[in-house]
């Protein structure tokens, strides 16, 4: 999967490829553990797959948190709230909130 059908990918397809990608890289690992297994490289390529889908998923929890911030739906008071009651695709924290917020509300 190259990474324009990864972007194609929607957030809920995302995080299902990353659970079947981390399922498939530790049944490789396991099988290479009991017996080499033929291309040891899979295990490697897979790793590489699972961080690029993990990485279009982090990138899409910037851009709402981003979006929000742009439309002043989100300022340094109601960030705790934000992120108690809004779902982000990955875990976010306040102090990353808050650099964003530094970053991006100014303009």
């Amino acid at each position: 999967m190259n990474n324009s059908e990864i972007k194609a990918l929607s957030v809920d397809e995302l995080a299902s490829s990353v659970v079947a990608s981390a399922k498939k890289l530790q049944s490789l690992k396991f099988a290479h553990a009991v017996s080499p297994i033929e291309n040891p490289n899979r295990i490697r390529a897979e790793k590489k797959h699972k961080a690029k889908l993990l990485t279009e998923l982090h990138d899409r929890s910037r851009q709402i948190v981003i979006e929000k911030i742009k439309a002043k739906e989100l300022t340094n008071f109601n960030a705790r709230e934000f992120l108690r009651t809004n779902r982000l695709p990955t875990p976010m924290n306040l102090d990353k909130i808050k650099k964003m917020l530094e970053q991006y509300g100014n303009s």
